[in-house]
């Protein structure tokens, strides 16, 4: 079978699986609708090849007795063969358009498929995304993430102990390409800055951790510039990244810098997430989001330190795909030896949904959603154990968070009074 064949079998598998979510029959114009669909997810070179082989697939395509017939390698389905010609007109002027038109055509197909699979896709946005671009089996991951009782701290020390023989930092500085990666250490630091900042796994590829400068007087007006608009402290060039602060990275403690800097000028630190790929045209979202770390601990601190020098790896886009499919394997693996995680359907996004729990009961909504990355309440409302009494006041030390940046939650806050809110955000990571 030729690849081309190979790659229309595999997209018609999952137009299939897609229908079944619809609660309807697959048609035609489902495949180069599936094409749109995928390339809001994955990488652009894997959507331009299969892009190619649907065209290639599709152009040779024949009626005979009333029947549509494809290549011989393509597998015989019965919604293909009974297209008709006008079905084939409509998925060719799909095809005809540009790549980049196919794949910006994917957003509102987006939008339409939730809506129409409603409980049927009881997850967070980008999960459900995700299967209906068919990177993940919804016969695998379909599992209602609300319903389930949030990663607690007990919970990430117990896999936290597993992985303790793994330098995290180490992890990241021997990445390459052409050498194996210590999953056990990416995972160690991945894990600890997911749930303590709720960063989408992508977005750790992409964020900054700033320290107050101590090269120069740091007034109190800096001060407290850093913590009500940190936006303005980062353009005023009063925080540097962390690892321009620590001479060798290997030889000092980044958690150790940040908090001598901080504790030296009375300014905390300051993340900087890069926001992964979302649909939603409100004004409201921005390129990133930040987060103020006051009062952080020094250990948790070092772990988020470290995972932000992981943009610095020399990896491709691919090799960051499949370490983070490697990471979500060996969690799985962890859950399953320990009798205490049983009860968790868990993965990579369970610590950003444990944020999201806590951000919830602590904060008022426009405050988590600007600590999320969302502009949306409806989006917001899709993370988060159901049912969870108000912790306002009572959080404990190892329950830390951080700050939303005050511009932004008010932002937020004042477009949702005004009605400007333009519906869901649809979370969708293209990694890397």
């Amino acid at each position: 079978m030729d690849q081309y064949a190979k790659n229309f079998n595999r997209i018609a598998d999952c137009v299939e699986r897609r229908s079944a979510l619809l609660g309807r029959e697959s048609r035609l114009i489902d495949i180069p609708e599936q094409l749109s669909i995928r390339g809001r997810v994955f990488r652009k070179s894997t959507v331009n090849a299969e892009i190619s082989s649907i065209r290639s697939i599709m152009k040779d395509a024949r009626w005979i007795d009333g029947s549509m017939a494809l290549h011989g390698d393509v597998l015989q389905r019965r919604w293909l063969s009974e297209s008709t010609e006008e079905d084939y007109r409509k998925a060719m002027e799909h095809l005809a358009m540009t790549t980049g038109e196919i794949i910006d055509a994917g957003e509102n197909l987006i939008v339409r498929d939730l809506a129409i699979a409603g409980d049927r896709l009881s997850l967070a946005r980008e999960e459900a995304t995700e299967i209906l671009a068919g990177r993940v089996r919804e016969d695998v991951a379909r599992f209602d993430q609300k319903a389930q009782r949030y990663l607690t701290w007990r919970d990430l020390r117990s896999i936290e102990m597993e992985l303790s023989g793994h330098d995290p930092l180490d992890a990241i500085l021997e990445l390459k390409d052409d050498a194996p990666a210590n999953i056990d250490g990416l995972l160690r630091a991945f894990m600890a800055a997911m749930w303590f900042t709720g960063m989408r796994p992508a977005e750790v590829w992409n964020s900054v951790l700033f320290i107050p400068r101590t090269d120069i007087p740091f007034t109190p007006e800096m001060a407290e510039m850093v913590r009500s608009r940190p936006e303005q402290a980062l353009y005023a060039k009063v925080m540097v990244p962390v690892q321009n602060a620590a001479a060798e990275i290997r030889e000092r403690n980044l958690g150790q810098t940040a908090w001598q800097a901080s504790f030296q000028t009375g300014a905390p630190p300051v993340l900087m997430i890069r926001s992964a790929k979302q649909t939603n045209a409100n004004a409201a979202k921005r390129p990133v989001r930040l987060q103020i770390l006051e009062n952080i601990n020094r250990d948790q601190l070092n772990l988020i330190g470290v995972a932000t020098i992981a943009r610095f790896a020399p990896i491709s886009e691919g090799r960051r795909d499949n370490i983070r499919s490697s990471m979500g394997r060996l969690l799985k693996r962890i859950a399953a030896r320990d009798p205490a995680l049983s009860d968790l359907r868990i993965n990579l996004y369970s610590f950003r949904h444990s944020f999201a729990s806590r951000v919830k009961l602590t904060y008022e909504a426009h405050e988590a959603a600007a600590l999320t990355g969302h502009t949306s309440r409806q989006s917001l409302h899709h993370y988060g154990e159901r049912n969870l009494r108000s912790n306002k006041g009572q959080m404990r030390p190892e329950q830390w968070l951080p700050s939303p940046d005050p511009e932004r939650s008010a932002l937020i806050q004042k477009q949702w009074e005004a009605g400007i809110e333009r519906g869901a955000d649809h979370d969708m990571e293209r990694e890397g």
